[in-house]
């Protein structure tokens, strides 16, 4: 299992600026996160819905341009976990559909913007949502000085 990155709208419309975060490589566009975010006046960090708009393997040319671009400004991507690693999600799987049993909210691509919005009834229950978050608030402080490396080296073990 390894790490990537992804872009990030915040809310449900994709109609917000993107934010690049790292993922686990099982992230994919389209999929809803609730990413942790630090309020750029205040410093406060707390956590919001987002969707996935597309994702870049740190290997791949575009993700070593995003991290280029990153490190030109001087800043590292906040890890965003997912409900799995947030330990939301079991593992278990429901029988006949092969989700696992706590899903994603449900999201197409918008043809106008071309951007991810949410276009369906979620599954997922609001206790899980906000569990999710607050891992992720949590999290966030204490990944103060975790580089992208450092993440990433905890599911290769640094192999590249």
């Amino acid at each position: 299992m390894g790490v990537k990155f992804a872009n990030i709208t915040y809310g449900t419309h994709g109609d917000t600026e993107e934010y690049t975060y790292a993922v686990d490589d099982s992230a994919k566009a389209g999929d809803m996160m609730q990413p942790s975010v630090r309020h750029y006046e205040s410093g406060k960090i707390f956590g919001t819905t987002g969707i996935i708009q597309d994702t870049a393997g740190e290997t791949t040319v575009r993700g070593q341009q995003l991290k280029q671009e990153m490190e030109s400004k001087g800043v590292e991507p906040a890890n965003a976990y997912s409900m799995k690693e947030a330990g939301v999600i079991s593992g278990v799987r429901e029988s006949g559909t092969g989700r696992f049993a706590t899903s994603k909210g449900l999201t197409q691509k918008d043809q106008n913007t071309g951007m991810y919005v949410e276009s369906g009834t979620k599954t997922v229950d609001v206790q899980s949502e906000q569990h999710t978050r607050k891992y992720n608030v949590e999290h966030r402080d204490s990944q103060r000085g975790e580089t992208f490396n450092s993440y990433m080296d905890r599911y290769d073990g640094g192999q590249q």
